[in-house]
């Protein structure tokens, strides 16, 4: 048993020696790679040039010799005159006086006025630009009064314009007095139509446009002569709206006596008599739809040759891209104009607007601008608001028979 003891003993004892060893490997290697690591990083300290390390970490500095402007510009000025004078060679006889003395005597005096030159663009550029004043406020003006006998016949169904004898047209006598005749100032005529069938719409429309608005008209309203006179009063020229053939009657009627392509011309020109005699005071006529009967030249001469013997203006709404108006009017030298936008065919704000901005766009290309637009609420709101600001851009709000008689003789 004791043997045993001692064997088991000695054993234990070889076993913890072993581990004893077996743990001092690591630790030594440990120590031993820390001294080397040690050792590494205070040679790099103490081998370390800050100045070195400075001077690369600058960026680099690039150096480049530059001739002074004058002596580049001298010498290219050189080289100019020489190339000069071997290209313009010419004879004895042909050869020019030269320049060169006179150029180099007044290189002094040139230098003074370019000086003076770029110190007088400096003064202007410094001055502020004036702008130009808004136009004088529109003047309260009244209206010839309405019917005047010697403008009048009586007809079959009531009195008819005619030419006074002494040559008076009553698109001139019933006309809106306009004053402001500089061809400088751009002009812009807005005509409001579809009035008499809507007692608000055309009421709102007299009371609250400007007077420089044209009115026109329909034909078929019961207070017509009422109406007439009330926008008459208030200052607005007025039109007769002259109901034509649109390309999908009888689907889109305008109304009873309409002017129809499929009429005879004097059958035509009795319902003309008949739209004609509803009312006086106006200066012309507008037609009222028609896209198919202003597209016929047949039909559109006689009826416009009538209205021109009777003293009348005439506004092409332009209900159709073919309208023969224009060309009719033309060669019977009669007083007319053509509509350049509709304002209101989207009836929003955002789009009139746009509208408004257009005609003052062309007027100012063109010196005058024409707009059709109707007695929409939103439509009189924006035109009433346009209009109040239009003088401080330098427009003017004419009526319509200020732009006829502002157009240059073709």
């Amino acid at each position: 048993m004791a043997r045993r003891a001692r064997s088991r003993s000695r054993r234990n004892r070889r076993e913890k020696q072993e581990g004893g060893h077996q743990l001092n490997i690591p630790l030594i290697a440990g120590l031993a790679l820390f001294g080397v690591m040690l050792g590494l990083f205070g040679w790099a300290w103490l081998s370390f040039d800050e100045e070195a390390f400075e001077a690369a970490m600058k960026p680099p500095v690039v150096q480049a010799d530059i001739a002074p402007a004058e002596q580049i510009s001298q010498s290219q000025e050189e080289k100019d005159l020489v190339d000069e004078g071997e290209d313009d060679r010419v004879d004895d006889d042909e050869a020019p006086t030269p320049e060169g003395d006179v150029a180099e005597t007044s290189d002094s005096s040139e230098e003074a006025a370019q000086s003076s030159e770029i110190q007088a663009d400096a003064k202007k550029q410094a001055e502020p630009v004036a702008t130009p004043p808004p136009l004088p406020k529109e003047k309260q003006v009244t209206l010839a009064p309405a019917p005047q006998p010697d403008l009048a016949a009586d007809g079959p169904e009531g009195p008819l314009p005619v030419i006074a004898p002494d040559g008076r047209m009553a698109w001139q006598v019933y006309a809106r007095p306009f004053d402001l005749t500089d061809p400088k100032i751009p002009k812009i005529s807005v005509i409001i139509g579809g009035l008499g069938l809507s007692q608000a719409a055309t009421e709102a429309a007299i009371q609250q446009l400007p007077g420089a608005v044209t009115l026109a008209f329909v034909p078929y309203s019961r207070n017509l002569e009422g109406w007439i006179a009330q926008a008459r009063a208030a200052g607005h020229e007025v039109l007769l709206e002259l109901p034509m053939e649109p390309f999908d009657y009888p689907k889109n009627d305008p109304g009873p006596h309409t002017l129809l392509t499929t009429l005879d011309p004097d059958e035509n020109l009795t319902r003309l008599d008949w739209l004609l005699s509803q009312f006086t005071g106006y200066v012309g006529v507008t037609n009222f739809m028609g896209a198919k009967f202003t597209a016929s030249a047949a039909s559109m001469e006689p009826i416009l040759a009538e209205l021109n013997d009777r003293g009348l203006l005439y506004l092409d709404s332009k209900a159709t891209r073919n309208s023969v108006a224009g060309d009719i009017t033309a060669e019977l030298e009669m007083p007319s104009v053509v509509s350049n936008k509709f304002i209101d065919r989207v009836a929003s704000r955002v789009a009139i607007d746009a509208r408004l901005f257009e005609l003052e766009r062309i007027a100012k290309s063109f010196g005058s601008a024409v707009g059709i637009g109707f007695p929409y609420p939103v439509t009189v709101e924006r035109v009433s608001k346009w209009a109040k600001a239009l003088r401080q851009k330098r427009y003017v709000l004419a009526p319509l028979s200020a732009v006829i008689q502002g157009k240059s003789p073709e």
